[in-house]
């Protein structure tokens, strides 16, 4: 019995690490950067349905998930290079998104603001306004 437990824990790494690929890779509900062009300020993008798109700085795109009708809009602040800088509305306000198109993949970072607490608690387990 104790010689499964190695077995098991590389089985539940590999379904974890699977997992967390196919999350980052539906960040932009399906939507990738095939090329961006920091002189133009342009970038193409493809849909999940195969369709390409040109979008620029500045513009405003709405993409939309074909599976769930899940929308989500997106303000296209600049261009830089190998990285599409987004912002759309996040739960605490504007949330910046910054794609990287390092190695031929795309990765999805998010920055978004947290609020600060109104109360705190200290050490003590005590509440302090």
């Amino acid at each position: 019995m104790k010689g499964y437990w190695p077995v098991c824990l590389i089985v539940v790494l590999l379904v974890l690490s699977a997992v967390s690929r196919g999350q980052a890779a539906d960040s932009l509900l399906g939507y990738r950067f095939k090329r961006i062009s920091v002189a133009e300020q342009a970038a193409v993008l493809k849909s999940p349905d195969g369709s390409l798109r040109l979008i620029r700085a500045e513009d405003v795109i709405v993409l939309t998930n074909p599976f769930s009708n899940q929308e989500q809009e997106f303000s296209v602040v600049r261009f830089d290079e190998d990285l599409a800088i987004l912002e759309t509305d996040g739960e605490w306000g504007r949330a910046t998104w910054v794609v990287s198109m390092g190695d031929g993949r795309q990765q999805v970072s998010v920055m978004e603001p947290r609020p600060l607490w109104k109360t705190e608690l200290h050490y003590t387990g005590e509440r302090r306004e």
